[in-house]
């Protein structure tokens, strides 16, 4: 029965891609199944970003500034968080679904990618169907995968687990492989960095040891020489958003630069018991009255993997032995509270806040080095279906915690979460205290229109040193008409100097900065140039 499946299955593409329907739609269930969605850790946080990207598509706005936040001041989310997935689930708010409705549809797309490029990292690598189909089921039904998804609502590492088997397929391609399919990491990488900041950083860690561990190897056949490609042309896709990024954190000080002061971030209070690991239980340790959260574990289909590791441990494969070393040390590493109270692991490793997001980096090596050594061991297909019941279990955990009454229905207000992107001088009470006014340190007359980021002011009687002080968040990319000087004021808003000029009407707005109009014009030739030798690639192999 079992043979007759998979034959099915492996019959034509039309099959596969049903069968990778199959596991998406069970994947999603959570999703279909209740109104709403769950009160996750980061749900209000991303649904207020696409509901704000959604009234910028309305205006015709794509500068990064979402105008209707803190009273309508302006953030700079889209500056510091990668956005342009979020475009999708946003346009389908434009359009009038719900925002609730939108972000579920945005979910399922997730999720199909997911199972889809998991497998084809692992059967292009091993050139093995079973292979894939074996990895396509634990991913599609991984632990922190689904916690990620349906728990944390953390959308930017859930995205990241579409592209990291891209990037791990890349880097092995380089590695081991034909290099000239560099581009397949070219893509993993900018799907990440567009994806989750985070996740690009723990994943480029990964990369560094894999390319540490076989640096002989890398030196060779040119080997080296399409690494530092694939990494200058990522580096051109993505230099839109990574360089007007860096631009903003250099031109004053945001919150995020006191974040190592809250204690609830110390690394080495979110290290993960030893019992916690693999279980699957949803809030288990808050059951038993531990003070910090952790996710639920990886997996208990891991626990196999590991075994089979060991079973097999004669079988000699230098990319299957990276992924499994990096993954178990990763996974030790997690529950080393003294690792994490080192001074250098502090600096280094802070930007993760909480060494189980580790997870995600276990749970992509042991899925692709796990099914790899499965096909070369030429494992019983029963081990399919043994899969899929085990890996089952994640997803009626997922299940039991969808039932939880704390739902989410609609976005009442707009969420920024621990507002790290603020200029430090920005006080929210004194914003809301404020209100939507233009004030001045001389007593000068002024009129204004605002609508989002863009203001109309009209002024009279003005007199030497005078300045106004807009509702507007400073950011660098501000501009005003006539050449009046913008800067930043002692609350942290848009001033401007009127000097000598009597009477008059200023028009300001944010049309971002020099450098962010240059990077997007490279990022899109680079595209443009890198998408025609992919095509050429691609229908060369074929």
């Amino acid at each position: 029965m079992l043979e007759k499946i998979y034959c099915k299955i492996t019959e034509n593409k039309k099959n596969m891609f049903i069968f990778i329907l199959l596991l998406t739609l069970l994947s999603s269930i959570p999703v279909f199944i209740f109104p709403g969605i769950k009160k996750g850790d980061d749900v209000y946080f991303h649904l207020s970003r696409i509901c704000a990207l959604s009234d910028n598509i309305k205006s015709f706005r794509f500068s990064g500034v979402y105008p209707g936040y803190f009273n309508d001041y302006g953030y700079a989310n889209g500056l510091f968080y990668p956005d342009i997935f979020l475009y999708f689930p946003a346009l389908l708010k434009s359009i009038g679904l719900s925002e609730i409705l939108s972000y579920k549809i945005f979910l399922v797309f997730i999720n199909f990618f997911s199972i889809l490029f998991i497998y084809i990292c692992i059967k292009g690598i091993s050139k093995s169907k079973y292979a894939g189909i074996l990895g396509s089921i634990i991913y599609a039904f991984a632990s922190y995968r689904l916690v990620d998804m349906y728990e944390r609502a953390a959308l930017g590492e859930v995205l990241a687990f579409v592209f990291a088997p891209l990037v791990i397929y890349g880097i092995y391609e380089v590695i081991y492989g034909n290099y000239k399919k560099f581009y397949i990491l070219v893509l993993g990488m900018t799907g990440l960095i567009l994806s989750h900041i985070v996740s690009t950083y723990m994943i480029g860690l990964v990369l560094f040891f894999m390319c540490l561990i076989n640096i002989k190897r890398l030196f060779s056949e040119k080997r080296i020489l399409y690494l530092l490609l694939a990494g200058v042309v990522t580096f051109l896709l993505t230099s839109y958003f990574l360089l007007p990024m860096l631009e903003q954190m250099l031109s004053q000080v945001f919150y995020y630069s006191n974040t190592s002061n809250i204690s609830e971030f110390e690394l080495s209070k979110r290290t993960v018991p030893l019992y916690l690991l693999f279980l699957e239980v949803p809030n288990l340790r808050k059951a038993i009255f531990h003070k910090y959260w952790v996710p639920s574990g990886i997996g208990i289909i891991f626990v196999y993997f590991l075994y089979l590791k060991i079973k097999h441990r004669k079988i000699s494969d230098n990319f299957v032995n990276c992924c499994y070393l990096i993954g178990i040390v990763t996974l030790i590493l997690t529950v080393l509270t003294p690792f994490w109270k080192l001074g250098i692991v502090k600096k280094v490793l802070y930007p993760i806040q909480f060494p189980w997001r580790f997870y995600f980096v276990v749970t992509v090596l042991f899925t692709v080095g796990g099914c790899l050594l499965v096909s070369k061991v030429k494992d019983s297909k029963k081990l399919l279906r043994n899969t899929f019941i085990i890996s089952f279990i994640s997803l009626i955990s997922m299940f039991v915690i969808a039932i939880i009454p704390k739902r989410i229905l609609e976005v009442v207000d707009y969420d920024a979460s621990y507002a790290e992107y603020l200029p430090k001088e920005v006080d929210r009470d004194y914003i809301k205290k404020r209100g939507i006014v233009v004030t001045s340190n001389n007593d000068v007359f002024c009129e204004f229109k605002k609508n989002g980021t863009e203001m109309e002011i009209t002024f009279v009687n003005n007199y030497d040193n005078t300045y106004l002080e807009l509702p507007l968040i400073y950011y660098k990319g501000y501009s005003a008409s006539d050449g009046y000087e913008l800067f930043k004021t002692e609350n942290g808003l848009l001033g401007i100097r009127l000097n000598d000029i009597r009477e008059g009407t200023i028009f300001v707005s944010y049309r971002g900065t020099r450098l962010a109009c240059v990077t997007r014009f490279v990022s899109f030739i680079t595209f443009v140039l890198f998408m025609i030798y992919v095509g050429k690639e691609v229908t060369h192999e074929k």
